[in-house]
């Protein structure tokens, strides 16, 4: 979609990047098209570029292993919803079950090539953890979709999909494998069908900061060590944009339970030398020792 010129000589497509290892590469390109009325790839960056000119109360943040797009308002919701308990009962289970997986492919499979074994264990293990998942989930409360349909749609899904609710907004619940931290999950009918939900999270021209309608399509999102069968190194949670080409959020399990702000503190003012108490007399005379002479000119005697 052309962007008008008289427009985009104010922004920066620099700011707008999504994370990539072309960084400089899309530097030099900015740098000629900025003020030269060029056409930007897509209407998401124009409609990007305005809210941050203008300033809407959204959260707008990516830096290493942490992606931010989503309104303030609905980030905290989200994080009302998936509770601190709730998301260590995940963790705490998902990491044993990917532990029981490489146990019972090294000593039951009888399979003796190394990549056999470690595709059989990487199917057992997300069967495995997508019924504690299950189970899980529907301890704390969440509704399976009825008949794997997603609310308020044709949608049909065929993986364990929850719904939780927190007042009036729906978040949609499921689990994914990743391949390493802050990659995308595989496509698969169920996921293409999730994140049709997720429509509405695509910044506008027009928004206005507030909460939108509609649910969101939320994915935990675990990525296996890579170095050391058995074991987990990243979870996260994950929201992924409509048209399944980008994080509008993402954050480590640990970030996201802390509920970290995107600024860092301001750092603390230094402390204040101690003090001893003790107060000086003002105008205190000062001292002559006694075998130094006395200056005749300023001696008063009393007799002038």
């Amino acid at each position: 979609m052309p962007f008008p010129g008289d427009v985009g000589s104010h922004f920066s497509r620099r700011a707008l990047s999504p994370i990539s290892g072309d960084t400089k590469q899309r530097r030099v390109a900015d740098g000629a098209n900025v003020g030269s009325g060029a056409k930007f790839p897509d209407r998401q960056g124009s409609a990007l570029a305005l809210r941050n000119f203008f300033g809407h109360n959204s959260v707008k943040t990516q830096i290493h292993g942490l992606v931010r797009m989503i309104e303030s308002t609905t980030l905290r919701l989200l994080r009302l919803t998936l509770t601190k308990d709730f998301l260590l009962s995940l963790e705490d289970a998902l990491r044993a079950e990917a532990m029981k997986a490489h146990g019972v492919v090294r000593d039951h499979s009888g399979l003796k090539d190394r990549r056999r074994a470690r595709g059989a264990e990487g199917q057992l293990r997300f069967r495995m953890m997508e019924e504690r998942f299950e189970e899980i989930c529907q301890e704390y409360g969440g509704q399976l979709l009825d008949g794997g349909i997603v609310p308020d749609t044709d949608l049909k899904v065929f993986q364990p999909f929850f719904r939780f609710v927190t007042g009036s907004q729906g978040f949609i619940f499921g689990l994914a494998a990743v391949p390493e931290p802050n990659a995308l999950p595989p496509k698969n009918k169920s996921r293409l069908a999730g994140v049709r939900v997720n429509y509405h999270l695509q910044p506008g021209l027009f928004d206005t900061g507030a909460p939108k309608d509609g649910d969101i399509f939320v994915l935990l999102l675990v990525a296996r060590d890579r170095d050391r069968a058995g074991f987990i190194e990243e979870m996260a949670i994950g929201i992924i944009d409509a048209r399944y080409q980008s994080f509008v959020l993402y954050e480590p399990l640990g970030r996201f339970m802390s509920g970290q702000d995107d600024e860092s503190a301001p750092p603390a003012p230094p402390p204040e030398p101690p003090t001893s108490g003790v107060i000086l007399k003002k105008g205190v005379a000062p001292y002559v020792p006694p075998e130094l002479p006395e200056d005749d000119e300023k001696k008063d005697t009393g007799t002038r």
